[in-house]
């Protein structure tokens, strides 16, 4: 699950990635439309969700750290390194994937099957 999911993330990591410029076009306009604000919330919140639902099975490795803290701590994440890639037209996609993927199968290696 987890590979496939890096990899979905990162196909859609680049410089000139248009989902990503569209969506940070909207939360931009979200600053100062209420409408635009709410409904991203509530993509966001749906995405959350649904990744929280697709690793509940998994036993955290960190005590006290749910899968609804997890699945919006990994969404942060991948929206953070889009952002980056939109903004550095050299940044190392392919290296931070696979080490990103390593640093995730190593913390939840612990806790089952990532």
């Amino acid at each position: 699950m987890l590979r496939e999911a890096l990899l979905s993330a990162k196909s859609r990591c680049s410089y000139d990635s248009l989902f990503h410029k569209l969506f940070f076009t909207l939360v931009a306009a979200g600053f100062h439309h209420t409408k635009i604000r709410e409904q991203l919330g509530e993509i966001l919140l749906r995405e959350n969700q649904a990744l929280q639902q697709s690793i509940a099975g998994m036993e955290s490795p960190i005590e006290g750290v749910s899968a609804e803290t997890w699945a919006i701590v990994w969404n942060a994440l991948i929206d953070g390194l889009a952002l980056q890639a939109l903004l550095h037209k050299d940044f190392p996609v392919e290296k931070t994937y696979s080490e990103l993927e390593h640093m995730l199968q190593a913390v939840f290696h612990k806790g089952g099957e990532a």
